[in-house]
Order: C-alpha cells, then sequence, then structure tokens
C-alpha cells in the first residue's frame, strides 16, 4: 500500500509539473490567438504551443510546407517535408528545475525508487497524448519521442534532486555494488571534478555568448529588422530565442573548445575559421564570428587555465596523498567532463529547416573526446602541481638516510628539539630557586646574606602513629636586627 502510494502522488506531482510547463508556451501561443480577432480556428494556437512544448523536451516535429511557404521560403528544398530536431531547451529547462525540486522531497519517502518510476511513466503518458492531440498534416510531433522525451527530463530532474538530498549517492552505490572503501574518496573527486569542469566550461560559454551579442549587436538589429516583426511579433521572436538560448549556449561552448558546430551541411564556425551558406533570419545567429579573428586561438586557451584552477581547487577539498591517484582523479574527471558534454552536444544537435538546414549543431562524439582530453590535462596540472612527494616514514629501529628526507621537515624537527630542550632547562632553573628570601636582604644592598631555611621535612609515619610523641613547632627565621637598625638610620 505504501508503494502504491508513493508512486500514485509522484505520478500526480510530475504530470503537474509537465502541465505547468506548458503554460510557458500556451500562454503566448493564446495571447497571440486573442490578439488576432480570433480569426483562425482554436486547434491551430494549442497545436502551436504543443509543438513548441515538444521541441523543448527533445522530440522531432516533423513539418511540411504547403505552396504558399514554400514560395515564401524561397527554395525549393522546403517543398519536401523535414524535421525540426534542435530542441528549445528553455522549456524542458524549466522542467527539470521543478523536478529537482520534487526529487528532494522524494528522497525522504519510504520508496523514492518506485516513486521515480511513477513520475517517469506519468509525463512520458501526458507527453503521448498532448502529441496525439496536436497531429496535423503541416506539423506532427513524433508519437515515439513524446512519450521518451519528457519522461527522459523529469527523471534526469528528480535523480537530480534525490542525489543532492542524500549527499552520499557514491558511497551508497558503492556499498550496492561492493566497491573497496578505499576507492570511493577517489570516485567521488572524480565525479567532483568532472562536473565542475564541465559547470566552468558551460558558464565560459555563457560569458562568450553574451560578449559576443554585445560587440556584434549592429548584426543582431540588422536581423531583426530584416524580419519587419508587428509589436506581437516581437514578443513571440523574443519567447522563440529564450526557448533556443541554452542551445546557443552550448554552441558557444562547443566553439570554445575547438570543435565548433555547424548550421547546414557542409557548413563550419569554429576558432580557426567560418564558412556558412544560406542561415535562418534569426537575430541570434548574428553573433556568429566571421572568419578568424586574432583573439579566436587565445579564448581556446581558457578551458584549459580553468580546468588547472579547479583541479587545484579539488587538491585542497581532497585528500590525496599519492602522486597516481591524482593522476586516477584527473583522468576520472575528463571522462566523466566528457561524457557530460558529449550529452549536452547531442541534445543541442538536430534539424532547423529544409535541405541543408537539416544538419545544425555540434558533433557530439568530436565536443565530448576534445572536451575529456581538455578537463583531464588540466585537471592533472592543477591536481599535482601543489602535490607534495610521497615520504615513506622508516620502520621502527632502521636507519634512516638523511639525504632521502625533505630539509624542511629536518629543520623543523630540529627547532622542536631546541625549543624542547630550553624548556626543561627553564624548569629545572625554576626549581633550584629558593623558596623563601628575607624581605630585609632584598630592601638593603648592603645586608649580609642570610641562607635560606629549608622546609622543614614532613613528620615520619612512626611519629604521626604514636600518640606519646611531643610535637615540635617550627623553626622560624631569625631576624637581622644589625640591618633593620642600619636600614632604619638610613631612612
Amino acid at each position: 500500500m505504501r508503494r502504491l502510494s508513493s508512486v500514485l502522488l509522484q505520478a500526480v506531482e510530475s504530470a503537474s509539473i509537465a502541465l505547468a510547463t506548458l503554460l510557458l508556451t500556451l500562454v503566448p501561443a493564446f495571447v497571440a490567438y486573442a490578439a488576432g480577432g480570433f480569426a483562425m480556428p482554436i486547434a491551430v494556437p494549442w497545436r502551436i504551443a504543443v509543438d513548441a512544448w515538444m521541441l523543448g523536451h527533445g522530440v522531432d516535429v516533423g513539418i511540411a510546407f504547403g505552396d504558399a511557404a514554400v514560395a515564401a521560403v524561397g527554395t525549393d528544398a522546403a517543398a519536401a517535408p523535414f524535421v525540426i530536431g534542435v530542441g528549445a531547451w528553455g522549456i524542458g529547462l524549466a522542467t527539470i528545475l521543478l523536478a529537482v525540486r520534487s526529487g528532494m522531497r522524494l528522497a525522504r519517502t519510504a520508496e523514492p525508487a518506485w516513486g521515480l518510476v511513477g513520475g517517469a511513466v506519468a509525463t512520458g503518458a501526458l507527453g503521448f497524448v498532448l502529441a496525439l492531440s496536436a497531429q496535423h498534416e503541416s506539423a506532427a510531433p513524433n508519437l515515439v519521442h513524446a512519450a521518451v522525451g519528457p519522461a527522459v527530463c523529469m527523471l534526469i530532474g528528480l535523480v537530480i534532486g534525490a542525489a543532492w538530498e542524500s549527499r552520499d549517492l557514491v558511497g551508497d552505490a558503492a556499498g550496492w555494488l561492493a566497491i573497496d572503501a578505499a576507492t570511493v574518496p577517489l570516485v567521488r573527486a572524480a565525479l567532483r571534478a568532472g562536473l565542475a569542469t564541465v559547470a566552468a566550461f558551460v558558464g565560459l560559454g555563457a560569458v562568450l555568448l553574451g560578449v559576443a551579442l554585445i560587440v556584434r549587436q549592429a548584426d543582431v538589429i540588422l536581423l531583426f529588422e530584416a524580419l519587419q516583426p508587428d509589436h506581437l511579433g516581437v514578443v513571440v521572436l523574443w519567447l522563440v530565442q529564450l526557448a533556443l538560448l541554452p542551445t546557443a549556449v552550448i554552441w558557444s561552448t562547443s566553439w570554445m573548445l575547438g570543435p565548433g558546430f555547424a548550421l547546414g551541411a557542409g557548413s563550419s564556425v569554429s576558432p580557426l575559421g567560418t564558412d556558412l551558406g544560406p542561415v535562418p533570419t534569426l537575430p541570434l545567429l548574428g553573433a556568429i564570428v566571421p572568419g578568424v579573428q586574432p583573439w579566436s586561438l587565445i579564448v581556446a586557451v581558457v578551458p584549459l587555465v580553468a580546468a588547472m584552477g579547479i583541479g587545484a581547487l579539488v587538491r585542497q577539498r581532497s585528500t590525496l596523498t599519492h602522486w597516481w591517484q591524482s593522476a586516477i582523479v584527473a583522468v576520472g574527471g575528463g571522462l566523466v567532463a566528457g561524457l557530460v558534454l558529449g550529452g549536452l552536444a547531442a541534445a543541442a544537435s538536430g534539424g532547423m529547416g529544409p535541405g541543408r538546414l537539416d544538419v545544425a549543431g555540434p558533433t557530439w562524439w568530436l565536443v565530448g573526446a576534445v572536451g575529456a582530453g581538455i578537463a583531464a590535462l588540466g585537471l592533472a596540472v592543477g591536481l599535482l602541481a601543489g602535490n607534495a612527494p610521497d615520504v615513506e616514514e622508516p620502520e621502527e629501529g632502521a636507519d634512516v638516510d638523511t639525504a632521502d628526507l625533505d630539509v624542511a621537515v629536518l629543520a623543523a624537527a630540529a627547532r622542536a628539539r631546541d625549543a624542547e630542550a630550553s624548556a626543561t632547562t627553564e624548569t629545572s632553573d625554576a626549581v633550584a630557586e629558593p623558596a623563601w628570601v628575607p624581605a630585609a636582604s632584598a630592601a638593603d644592598p648592603d645586608a649580609q646574606p642570610t641562607e635560606p631555611v629549608a622546609p622543614l621535612a614532613s613528620e615520619p609515619e612512626s611519629a604521626s602513629a604514636d600518640p606519646d610523641a611531643q610535637e615540635t613547632a617550627p623553626i622560624a627565621p631569625l631576624a637581622d636586627d644589625a640591618a633593620d637598625d642600619e636600614a632604619s638610620d638610613r631612612r
């Protein structure tokens, strides 16, 4: 019963998250429908909203232009059906973020694994139903992709949230797989280094895209004016580019790493040069740098420097005591970074239009391979740069060869021995000083010194045990009368 309730609750919550993100496309579509005077059938804005939601979750949408649309595009290739596969991941990113919050709550339930299954199945079923409702001869979402894409996005968010809440996913997996406990810190460090490197690369790609849009704002404005949109078209165009912004960030990251991306069959955009044909009239594409710029190769070095910095940070936060451990973490972090970057590049690739535009985006395996190499090299330099040489402690009774020891270690040990000897000398001097000094001799330098009276030894046990033994009073020190009189006369 508990398992069934966990599945049902998570299924309802996941379906609610999917419908909430559908509003991101549904509201603008119906606003445009109302602004147009309700001139078109109400099913048109619904299909447009669902198609945009599908693209945001990695679903391919088949397009078939009519005669009027083919004439407007101006190319014979538009007459043949084509597929739009470049994801508008701004919408899918909203689903993943909301699912992360749900996954954190799911991790605190009794049956989290079954909750993951319920959430993924419910989202996939909802995507399939929405795709069925949006089928049309001019635009039709792929039904199989519609059942898989939204479910995968929901599952990714739920797993990230559950893993973040548990905080020791690596340790739990090691226990399930019976992995040696000594390797768990290395795996954890490699995951931390790889994911941090991916975050740094993508963040630098976003910064590069922002700088390119600012520097090349004149070309962006020209592309915008070529579209000649009305007031409603400006809002729709802004929403479309906002949904495509995560994809553009991945393209910028791929350009920074070196492989670049394609914008049509036979085209190439990379730091080594730009070779483009006809491209869609989208203002966001105005950020593409033409030709080879003097600073292009300098920008390509930035990811390596970032990976080196992350390696140094991981070295400070981990307990890597041997150089080979640092090497393992560097290689493992590079593999993690390569896999994640390859997956992101694959998600940001697909068709953008008819004909040669059927190929767009980076080559995922090339981005993964280059990203893994840069990450592994940078992490290795950062991890090994501050790694002290291994010093094996000698066995007890064995001869120590001082030539193999660190000079700083020997100097520190010598200072410690000197400090200990000095403390012992001061302690012995303090014990040797007399416990009592007469006040008169301290006041008068001419007074004759008197020997201090040693304290009486404790009474023997036999005396304290004998009740008839006579008590003896302690002998008081004799006062120096002559010294007192002479001090009085001087005063």
